[in-house]
């Protein structure tokens, strides 16, 4: 499970003046035949020898052996069970952040001067971090859901109530007559704290969505009692018995998370091309997202998954542009080129507080049309001069 602040504290770290930084995802799945007998081990080796490059400096190549060594030791020990494994190791601090997760990577190893980060943000994204509240009208569950795995993290029950014989279910709770006043009380009293409990939840897990599970009447009004940020994330509701085994609970809510998914990127899409022919704090394509996020300007960034530019950045400001063989069109400063902008466009919105998406399916290839990239803004579009 990746929390909130391990997930910030990443995004937060700064870029190094020199290479140190290793990112490491391995696919271990033992039920590919590459990976059995520890094969991985050896697609390790062999991608920590493709990196080299016999240009380097003797400082360069001491940097990424000692790197290099620490993440065949951790690989090493490690004892299977996982699908995939994310690892950042940076030789300038000896910062270590390794997981273990239930879902396959694809190989990939960077060494530079920052985390590469966005495959992880793409995992979150392809599989959904979310949390579930099942709750009926004296008994809840909460699960939080990341990189295909469910986790139960409470369990708790209305103080002070009594029980009752019932023949009918709980689903008819608010409007059986047969429940007098001080139980219909306690029932509100109990889900008043439900909502105290997911906005905790809230605050320390990694999820953006809400499934509400349980009778329909009793979810329905812990969405009526959420605060709108958060009633504004319930993706939907699960007729669930409080019973429900987890992967039960699992499988029914990755079914409304992808249907969900699905429609609001294509919506996304939409509202975002509509936005950027108007001009309203809207961008589309390479060259005017990266104008509109070197003036510090990012609230959500969508772009489609596969989709791949090369460019630079700025040796004098640090701008992102969209070529490296002209000066920099914010100061005209020397420019030095980027294999990757892709990775470097989403550390920075992160940074400066935006959110990013990843698109799939439909959404992207919309998106693909018209660029594979785009921004809703913070502010209105200001164009750059530079004379």
């Amino acid at each position: 499970m990746i929390l909130q602040a391990e997930l910030q504290s990443l995004i937060a770290r700064k870029d190094r003046l020199e290479s140190s930084v290793l990112s490491v995802y391995l696919n271990v799945n033992q039920t590919e035949e590459a990976n059995l007998n520890r094969g991985f081990e050896t697609n390790l080796h062999s991608m920590l020898n493709e990196l080299r490059d016999p240009a380097w400096s003797e400082r360069d190549v001491e940097t990424f052996n000692r790197a290099a060594d620490r993440c065949l030791e951790q690989i090493r020990s490690y004892k299977g069970g996982a699908k995939g494994i994310v690892m950042f190791l940076d030789q300038a601090d000896d910062f270590a952040w390794i997981r273990e997760l239930n879902v396959t990577v694809r190989n990939s190893l960077s060494w530079g001067v920052s985390l590469h980060i966005h495959p992880l943000m793409e995992l979150l994204r392809r599989f959904h971090n979310f949390g579930v509240v099942l709750s009926d009208h004296v008994h809840t569950r909460t699960f939080a859901v990341s990189l295909g795995e469910i986790r139960e993290l409470k369990e708790f029950r209305a103080e002070g109530t009594t029980r009752k014989t019932r023949t009918t279910g709980t689903d008819q709770i608010w409007s059986d007559s047969r429940f007098d006043r001080r139980a219909s009380n306690h029932v509100h009293q109990h889900l008043k704290h439900v909502v105290e409990v997911i906005e905790q939840l809230s605050k320390t897990y990694v999820f953006e969505h809400l499934v509400l599970a349980g009778p329909h009447e009793v979810a329905t009004e812990i969405q009526r009692l959420l605060p709108q940020r958060l009633a504004s994330s319930v993706v939907g509701l699960l007729a669930l018995p409080f019973e429900a085994k987890p992967q039960t609970i699992l499988e029914s809510s990755l079914r409304l998370m992808d249907e969900s998914t699905e429609a609001a990127g294509i919506e996304l899409v939409e509202e975002l091309i509509t936005a950027a022919s108007k001009n309203r704090k809207a961008s589309l394509g390479m060259d005017r997202t990266l104008d509109a996020l070197n003036q510090k300007d990012a609230w959500q960034l969508l772009y489609s998954v596969g989709f791949k530019a090369d460019g630079g950045e700025c040796t004098e400001c640090s701008a992102l542009l969209p070529v490296a063989d002209e000066p920099c069109r914010q100061c005209r400063g020397e420019v030095r080129p980027v294999d990757d902008l892709i990775e470097r466009t989403v550390a920075l919105v992160l940074r400066l507080g935006g959110t990013v998406e990843p698109l799939r399916g439909k959404a992207a290839e919309s998106l693909l049309e018209v660029g594979g990239i785009g921004l809703f803004l913070r502010f209105a579009t200001t164009e750059v001069i530079v004379s």
